[in-house]
Formats: C-alpha cells, sequence, structure tokens
C-alpha cells in the first residue's frame, strides 16, 4: 500500500514537470526580492491547506533548516492564525471575509499572496485574491484538480497559478507541500551568496 501511494505521488510531482520549475524559480524570486525590501508575504488556504500555509510561514519566521544559523526572522503571514480575529470575523461578518479582511487591514501594495487550494474554488480565497488585485499585491496559487475542475476559478482570477494534475487531495497537497519546501530552499540558497 505505502509503495503505491509513494509511486502515485512520484508520479504527480514528475507531470508537473518545466511549469513547476518555473513557477517555483518565479515566486522565490519575487519572495525573495519582497523579503529585502521588508515587504511582506501573505499566505492562505482552508483545512490541511490552511495547515501548509502555516507550515510555510513558520519556516522564514524561524528558518528553513537547521544549518540557517544566519537566518532572521522574515515577514510571511499565514492570514487566519489569529483564532479571535478568525471566529469574530466569521460571527459578525461572514466566514467568506476571513482571509480578504485580514489582508486589508494588514497587505500593502507591492506585497504577495500566496492562496493554496485543492479545489480553486473557495469564496473566501476568491474574495481575497480579488481584494488583492484592487491593493496592488501579486497572487499566486498553488491549486488541484478536484471534482475535474482544473484548478477552479482561482486559475484565471491569480496572476500565476500552478495546477497539480491529480484528483486526490493528499496527493494534491503533498505536491504542494513539496513546492514549498523548493521555495524555501531556493530563497535559503539564494540568501546566503
Amino acid at each position: 500500500m505505502i509503495e503505491t501511494y509513494a509511486k502515485e505521488l512520484i508520479r504527480v510531482i514528475a507531470d508537473l514537470g518545466e511549469l513547476a520549475e518555473d513557477f517555483i524559480e518565479q515566486m522565490a524570486d519575487d519572495f525573495l526580492d519582497a523579503l529585502k525590501d521588508d515587504r511582506k508575504i501573505f499566505v492562505c488556504g482552508n483545512g490541511g491547506s490552511f495547515a501548509q500555509a502555516q507550515h510555510f510561514a513558520a519556516e522564514f519566521m524561524v528558518r528553513p533548516s537547521s544549518d540557517a544559523i544566519y537566518w532572521s526572522p522574515k515577514s510571511v503571514i499565514a492570514l487566519g492564525s489569529n483564532p479571535s480575529f478568525l471566529t469574530a470575523c466569521s460571527n459578525d461578518f461572514n466566514y467568506s471575509q476571513i482571509f480578504e479582511r485580514e489582508l486589508q487591514i494588514l497587505g500593502k501594495r507591492g506585497d504577495f499572496l500566496l492562496i493554496l487550494s485543492t479545489s480553486g474554488n473557495s469564496h473566501n480565497l476568491e474574495r481575497v485574491c480579488r481584494l488583492a488585485k484592487v491593493r496592488g499585491i501579486k497572487t499566486f496559487a498553488l491549486l488541484g484538480q478536484v471534482k475535474d475542475v482544473n484548478g477552479g476559478k482561482l486559475t484565471n482570477l491569480s496572476d500565476v497559478s500552478l495546477v497539480v494534475l491529480s484528483s486526490n487531495v493528499a496527493r494534491i497537497q503533498e505536491a504542494h507541500l513539496f513546492i514549498l519546501h523548493c521555495i524555501c530552499q531556493i530563497i535559503m540558497r539564494k540568501l546566503k551568496k
């Protein structure tokens, strides 16, 4: 069973090919420029993708690997990480506004937004993506092919998107995590130079 899952994951990652390389390089370069200029990177998602957003932010706020002794904290923020804000906004307004409202407060022109979604059709992610565009915040989206929808609405809403060609939510999220770790490693390597 494990061997079957591993082969499936390897196939999914291999199928990303050059598209993933271009996406990863562009995102790493843009994020690196933002971090050098003290601009912020916001990241968000729902469910397992939310956990990955928090993981990605933690990599930059702490350090992306144990050998990064020189690492100073970076402004990478997982939207929705404040439970008081999350529950108050959901209760007083609407759950679809949780990321949008927080970005409205914290985001500025020149910042970046990374959206993680297996379906690409979550209303709260669509809303935050639309706000980012209005605010001059460039958006990247890591998406999936759930329910035969190739990246969903976020494919066309985001500035740059990459769709993992799998309908298996677990494989999509594993591929997303692989990509996020690649980005961390590239940024760390370039900051060492």
